[in-house]
């Protein structure tokens, strides 16, 4: 009988599995390790940071309650074993927040060489490291332990955030991508050009273009081109999605340098390209003839919302929407928008938004709308709109809304376009030419010229006027 049955079985064996039946010993007792979670297609930063140690450990701590109710469901007997998981899961939980801890402190660093110096890349493995875990308390449920309005400290699911502002290192990260946007042509990433750029950290003086910095680094460190050109694209990447995380708190919007974080703001759009959003893959260093070239010359890139410029918009759209922290700061707008005047930050952003609001996502054009909006209803707008505006804001404020605002609008309930209905008054002002005569943002008063009627006309009307 036994051998009938394993004949059969070697006959209807399903196509791509050996034949005969499977004698891989099971162990006892050994329970089924559950699959990783799927990535989540709301964040666009999932695919960059995943797969390492430290994520899968992390990702075990986050999800150690469900884990252990599953279990206790499927094994009822075990509760002395969920005591010593939940042990083991607390030591590995004091792990994982240590060695985040210490990659936050390294990120000091960035600001002791400059770029493509050997301690910058140690900041930049850092800092990688860092956004895995933002990526992963982004991708994590929200706890319903804190109440919508708590504090960064009474948060469970904002660790990485609440180091770099416990460690000081907000400001650093600010710095640091302002450095690298400087130094790689602001946005333009590993495709800027070969002329001349402004000397910063490792290029100080040596007028050195950014090809040629790129090769002397990969010469001095002994590595290919490709592998620094990465880094610095890396950076980019991973300093964006930690200054990102850290901005959805107030408590870091207070703490930073906003000087110097709407001087990054204004620099990265005033200098923004059509290479920033469309730039194409590099063929590999490995070789490689003319049609691979080709190819690569025909793939977009990949990752254009993960880059400063797209970045930039969503911080704004953080800080100045109707539903940013800009409305929590009561007290203190005025200031704030004071910064954003004189780092000239909304015309910027109406020109970027003109310029390149047809290469950019959806969501991040709304959130530039929505920025746009936010700080146009302000108090402090009010008071100052021709110096907030100047010329190229009151040209391209019409065009944008023309371009973009009623089309992303023209579909909403009044609800959904509410926080766009500062804009789209602003530029029916303007085409009114209601802001054209502006004296600090308050319209002058109209003086009519009198004019000058003779004695017989003034007779008449005299005359008329008592009749009626």
């Amino acid at each position: 009988k036994l051998r009938s049955v394993v004949r059969q079985s070697m006959a209807h064996a399903p196509p791509g599995q050996p034949e005969g039946p499977d004698t891989t010993p099971i162990r006892a007792g050994r329970r089924r390790r559950r699959p990783p979670l799927a990535a989540s297609s709301s964040s666009s930063d999932d695919d960059a940071y995943d797969g390492d140690d430290a994520s899968r450990s992390l990702r075990r701590s986050m999800y150690s309650a469900e884990s252990r109710t599953t279990r206790r469901f499927t094994n009822a007997s075990s509760s002395d074993d969920d005591d010593d998981d939940a042990r083991r899961e607390d030591t590995l939980r004091a792990r994982v927040r240590g060695d985040l801890r210490r990659n936050v402190r390294d990120l000091a660093s960035t600001s002791s060489r400059g770029p493509l110096s050997g301690e910058w890349f140690v900041a930049c493995n850092a800092l990688s490291r860092v956004a895995e875990y933002c990526v992963l308390e982004m991708r994590s449920a929200p706890s319903s332990k804190h109440a919508p309005d708590a504090t960064l400290w009474e948060r469970d699911d904002a660790i990485a955030p609440r180091f770099v502002l416990e460690e000081g290192k907000l400001n650093v990260v600010i710095r640091a991508l302002s450095e690298l946007c400087v130094f790689t042509g602001v946005g333009g990433g590993e495709e800027s050009s070969s002329s001349t750029r402004e000397d910063v950290g490792g290029r100080a003086g040596s007028g050195l273009s950014l090809d040629d910095a790129v090769t002397s680094a990969a010469y001095n460190h002994r590595v290919d081109e490709t592998v620094v050109r990465e880094k610095l694209r890396e950076f980019e990447r991973a300093g964006g999605v930690v200054l990102e995380r850290c901005l959805t708190f107030v408590e870091c919007v207070q703490t930073c340098d906003f000087d110097e974080l709407m001087e990054h703001c204004a620099r990265v759009l005033a200098e923004a390209s059509e290479e920033s959003f469309a730039r194409r893959e590099r063929p590999s260093a490995s070789g490689g003839g003319t049609a691979e070239k080709v190819a690569a010359a025909a793939r977009p890139c990949r990752d254009k919302d993960r880059m400063q410029p797209s970045r930039v918009v969503r911080y704004l759209e953080l800080i100045f929407s109707l539903e940013g922290h800009l409305r929590r700061l009561a007290d203190e707008d005025d200031e704030y928008m004071r910064l954003a005047r004189r780092r000239r930050v909304l015309p910027e952003l109406a020109r970027f938004l003109d310029e390149h609001g047809h290469v950019l996502t959806r969501d991040t054009l709304l959130g530039g709308l929505k920025a746009l909006s936010g700080m146009c209803s302000t108090e402090y707008f009010g008071a100052h709109a021709g110096d907030m505006l100047g010329a190229c804001g009151e040209r391209t404020v019409p065009r944008v809304v023309e371009k973009h605002a009623r089309a992303a609008t023209a579909e909403m309930d009044p609800a959904e376009r509410k926080p766009f209905r500062a804009l789209l008054d602003l530029a029916a002002r303007i085409e009114r030419g209601a802001i054209g005569d502006c004296a600090g943002g308050v319209p002058r008063a109209r003086v009519r010229t009198p004019v000058v009627a003779s004695g017989k006309a003034l007779a008449e009307r005299i005359r008329w006027l008592s009749m009626t």
